[in-house]
C-alpha cells in the first residue's frame, strides 16, 4: 500500500507497507516524525497489530 506525504505543501517521503490487515502508515510516520528515523530505520522498527477484542 503506498503512501505519499508533503510538509508545507512539498513532497516528504513516499514509502509504501505491507496492506492486508496490518496498515502500518501511521506507525511509520511516527517513527520518521517523532522518532527521528530515516525512511529505512522507520520501515524496519517493529509495529504493533491489535486485533481487538472478542465479546464475553
Amino acid at each position: 500500500m503506498p503512501g505519499f506525504v508533503t510538509r508545507n505543501g512539498q513532497p516528504y517521503p513516499s514509502f509504501g507497507v505491507l496492506g492486508g490487515d496490518m496498515q502500518g502508515h501511521v506507525q511509520v510516520l511516527t517513527n520518521i516524525i517523532d522518532f527521528g528515523m530515516d525512511l529505512q530505520e522507520a520501515g524496519d522498527a517493529p509495529r504493533t497489530n491489535h486485533h481487538g477484542t472478542s465479546p464475553a
